[in-house]
């Protein structure tokens, strides 16, 4: 999904642990998952931001260091004529991920990200 954000947007992943958080995660996101029937006890969601809109998330890497995965990105060869956006703004490509719940996930990384980003939890 393109996303068309603010340019001072820094949140590039993050963990959706329960309902209440995938509902502040598709408010936030202007999107929907379409996904009501998630066990939030056995599953959990992972979010990926890029920039680099020629550039897909292709595979969810194995623990780095205790707490701490990566998301790893590579060019995939897709480009896409966009419009200039409007000032201030940028586009950008959001995956999400349904994975087995991991309770001790602290850190979401974006191997080759050129910026440093964010992560950010919605488990409320």
């Amino acid at each position: 999904m393109k996303r068309y954000l603010d340019a001072g947007d820094r949140v590039y992943s993050g963990q959706i642990k329960t309902a209440t958080g995938l509902s502040e995660f598709e408010k936030e996101y202007g999107i929907s998952i379409g996904k009501d029937d998630i066990d939030f006890k056995k599953k959990m969601l992972v979010f990926g931001v890029t920039d680099h809109i020629e550039t897909r998330a292709f595979q969810f890497l194995k623990q780095e260091q205790i707490g701490t995965f990566t998301l790893d990105y590579a060019d995939t060869g897709v480009k896409y004529k966009l419009a200039l956006p409007e000032k201030g703004k940028k586009y950008s490509h959001l995956q999400v991920f349904i994975l087995d719940r991991i309770d001790k996930m602290g850190h979401i990384g974006i191997k080759n990200l050129v910026e440093n980003g964010l992560s950010k939890w919605y488990d409320k």
